[in-house]
């Protein structure tokens, strides 16, 4: 793979902590509150190779641009909310995936590196306690359309945000 650059304006790239405690759920949170503080005394033990991708990132031990192609080689889980049937069967073939609105009214994708970091966010989103996909990252970037950001393990001490500007752009390289 070239290492031409994926991305011009790196500093449409956030590398952020999130604020799970805040109920009208603003992803990015530029100056750390004190329960974000707390939050970040508890080590983040990465539990997968993304992870340890994005830990390196926010770290600054991977330049943005390396993990994104390695976020575009990779699995995440994107929690879903579906129509359940009789018994465990699906009732339909088509399921939301979680997404917010923030403040300014950006649409946001809500996705996560694994299905364990998404358990403590949805649990204030009914309906998606119990559903997701765990999917390559690009196939999420062929199916989201236009106009939606990234937040990749928002409610995590590590996280990661995609303005909906740079969701296009990647999605086009």
């Amino acid at each position: 793979m070239s290492k031409a650059c994926l991305l011009d304006n790196i500093e449409d790239i956030r590398l952020v902590v999130v604020n799970p405690n805040e109920h009208n759920h603003s992803i990015v949170s530029s100056e750390p509150t004190k329960q974000t503080i707390l939050k970040m005394s508890t080590p983040f033990e990465p539990r997968n190779t993304l992870e340890q991708q994005l830990l390196a990132a926010q770290e600054g031990q991977l330049e943005a641009d390396d993990f994104i192609r390695a976020l575009l080689d990779s699995q995440v889980f994107m929690p879903i909310k579906d129509d359940i049937g009789i018994g465990a069967f699906q009732a339909s073939t088509r399921g939301l995936p979680l997404s917010i609105r923030t403040e300014d009214g950006t649409d946001i994708l809500i996705l996560f590196t694994s299905p364990d970091r998404a358990r403590p966010f949805v649990q204030d989103h009914p309906g998606y306690e119990d559903g997701g996909i765990l999917q390559d990252f690009r196939w999420v970037l062929d199916k989201m359309g236009t106009g939606y950001g990234i937040a990749l393990n928002p409610g995590c001490a590590v996280g990661f945000d995609l303005a909906p500007e740079m969701v296009q752009k990647i999605a086009t390289t």
